[in-house]
């Protein structure tokens, strides 16, 4: 069992922070496009990306914050709201950072920031969720599964 399944059948409380690593495929991207139809240049050609400014192609903006559905599934975190701040690309081949922060916890309701980072620290995504947290019958549940 991961840590944060664990933490979730203790308890989430406000300040709880959980972090996760990955680096993104091209082929990975690919699969997303056929999945979403999001076949934009921008991820597959070099040329296009560099037309449009960036230094090669880039992953998919919704494949990276996807990021933060390992840790909230995890948890157990029912999202209600998600508000997303692209703030630059993210290429393939670069090790991405996932760091969830619980910033408000009342009851079964919860508020997190994500903050999303690239290898060099610089932030690439902000994500602001809202949603709920398991219940005490549903946390038993979990430690179950």
């Amino acid at each position: 069992m991961r840590g944060e399944r664990k933490k979730a059948i203790e308890g989430i409380k406000t300040g709880d922070r959980f972090t996760l690593e990955r680096v993104f495929s091209l082929s990975e991207s690919q699969s997303f496009a056929g999945l979403t139809g999001d076949e934009n240049p921008v991820h597959s050609s070099d040329a296009f990306a560099r037309a449009k400014g960036f230094r090669g192609p880039i992953n998919h903006g919704l494949l990276t914050a996807s990021m933060l559905t390992d840790i909230g599934g995890q948890l157990a975190f029912l999202a209600t709201e998600m508000r997303f701040e692209f703030l630059q690309p993210a290429y393939f081949g670069e090790k991405i950072r996932c760091e969830w922060m619980f910033t408000d916890v009342h009851g079964l309701l919860a508020e997190a920031e994500v903050t999303f980072t690239n290898a060099a620290g610089r932030r690439i995504l902000v994500a602001h969720i809202k949603g709920r947290l398991p219940d005490e019958q549903q946390r038993k549940m979990l430690e179950r599964l």
